[in-house]
C-alpha cells in the first residue's frame, strides 16, 4: 500500500504546484487535518478549501526533492519560492508528513522554514 501512497502524494505535490485545491481534496478524506506547524491546524475539506481560496494567486513555486514511504507515512520535502506580501521572492525550505486512512490523506503536518544566508562552521 506504500507505492499507492507516494504516488498519492506526488499527485498532491503536482496539484499543489498548480495551485489545484480539488485535485488535493480529492485525496483526502472527509474529516482530514492540516497542520502547518507553529502557524495554523486545518480541520475538515471546507475549511481547507476556505483557506485555499484566500491564499495569494501567485502561487509558490515548489521542487520537491525527496519522497520516501513507509507503511502509512509519505515524507515529502523540498524547497519552495513564494512571493512576499511586498511582490519580492522568498525561500523556503518545506518537509510534509502524510498519514494515510484506507487509501486517502487523513492528516497532513507540515514543516516550513524561511531561508536565510546560511553561517558556514568550519574548524579546519
Amino acid at each position: 500500500m506504500y507505492k499507492e501512497n507516494k504516488q498519492v502524494v506526488e499527485k498532491i505535490n503536482e496539484a499543489f504546484d498548480k495551485s489545484d485545491t480539488e485535485t488535493f481534496l480529492f485525496y483526502c478524506i472527509d474529516d482530514v487535518r492540516w497542520n502547518m506547524i507553529g502557524d495554523f491546524d486545518i480541520r475538515g475539506k471546507e475549511a481547507i478549501k476556505d483557506f485555499m481560496a484566500k491564499m495569494p494567486q501567485d502561487p509558490p513555486r515548489f521542487t520537491v526533492t525527496d519522497t520516501i514511504a513507509e507503511a502509512d507515512i509519505v515524507m515529502s520535502r523540498g524547497n519552495m519560492i513564494m512571493k512576499n506580501k511586498e511582490g519580492y521572492d522568498e525561500d523556503y525550505a518545506f518537509c510534509d508528513v502524510y498519514k494515510f486512512k484506507d487509501g486517502k490523506v487523513a492528516m497532513l503536518n507540515t514543516y516550513m522554514i524561511k531561508l536565510k544566508a546560511a553561517k558556514v562552521l568550519d574548524k579546519t
